[in-house]
């Protein structure tokens, strides 16, 4: 399918992202379902180590401690292998993405091909988006401990009203602190960008445009959330009512990891598709990238990269 390169309004946006998402289902899917057995092998662990290890003994005793041990540093390693292998699969669907605004075919192996070399990158770009947002919750959670401090023996209504406020103020500086982050994976798959230079990138792309990076957010999360309950709140449920000392809990709780990871497969595209797609649309409007593309189909400039990068 061609993409029309041009401008697009909020609901285009929305609907070219879900348009992608559906004529293409098999691919991105594929894409995404490599972090979501990671998921799936983290959730069965933690829900077969417990339950050897209760079968062991009755009292805490070697071989019972020796599987919780077995279990924590599995579930460590796991964690670290979803955190790389999620990254991937967000640079993966982008590099998808960008193949077909570029008209030319993706397959699930070509997507992650076009990851050599940025495994690294991505985590990098991670840890330092994390450690970013991280510092505004510390910040945040130490004027409020200050505050507390200072007026909560004089005037404990004045400290308690400061520090709501400031809670209130942190709360919005995180969520703007994301959304203008938002496109730090699609400049860093898409451009020869370092994860630094991604951030500012995504920080000068998002200017005048976090709005549309927000309701993008939620039009995702609502059908991530919606895929969830779908998927495994009914079985979590009867996992309740079945008792959790109860044999059917264990199994309900088992397919509900296995259900939940193919909601995390079939859900996990939308918004990065949305966000690649929002990526094209700022160059386009901004940059001019939409000529730039046209001309390089026709030859007038040197081809297009394997990996579908363009200059900044």
């Amino acid at each position: 399918m061609s993409m029309e390169l041009r401008p697009l309004s909020l609901g285009e946006l929305l609907d070219r992202s879900f348009t992608l998402y559906r004529r293409h289902f098999i691919t991105f899917v594929g894409i995404m379902a490599v972090p979501a057995a990671v998921t799936l092998l983290f959730s069965l662990s933690s829900q077969l180590v417990p339950h050897r290890a209760a079968q062991t003994a009755s009292t805490l005793n070697p071989v019972s401690a020796g599987w919780i041990m077995t279990g924590a540093l599995f579930g460590m390693m796991l964690l670290l292998a979803y955190v790389l292998a999620y990254m991937v699969a967000l640079g993966a669907t982008t590099a998808a993405v960008s193949e077909l605004y570029l008209d030319r075919p993706i397959t699930i192996a070509g997507a992650y091909a076009q990851m050599r070399g940025l495994k690294g990158s991505l985590m990098i770009l991670m840890l330092l988006t994390g450690l970013r947002v991280l510092g505004a919750i510390l910040v945040t959670l130490l004027v409020i401990g200050i505050i507390m401090g200072i007026f909560g023996s004089g005037a404990p209504f004045l400290g308690g009203l400061l520090a709501i406020l400031t809670g209130l103020a942190g709360f919005v500086l995180v969520m703007l602190m994301t959304l203008r982050y938002a496109l730090a994976v699609p400049a860093l798959t898409l451009e020869p960008l370092s994860p630094s230079e991604a951030i500012r990138r995504s920080v000068d792309l998002t200017r005048g445009n976090v709005w549309r990076v927000f309701v993008l957010t939620i039009f995702a999360s609502i059908i991530t959330y919606i895929s969830v309950m779908i998927f495994q709140v009914p079985l979590l449920t009867a996992a309740m009512i079945a008792g959790p000392e109860s044999a059917a809990s264990f199994w309900l709780n088992l397919a509900a990891a296995v259900t939940g990871a193919i909601a995390s497969a079939i859900s996990g595209p939308i918004m990065i598709i949305a966000l690649a797609v929002l990526y094209y649309d700022v160059r386009i409007r901004h940059e001019g990238l939409d000529l730039q593309i046209m001309m390089e189909k026709l030859g007038a400039t040197p081809a297009v990269p394997p990996s579908g990068a363009f200059p900044a």
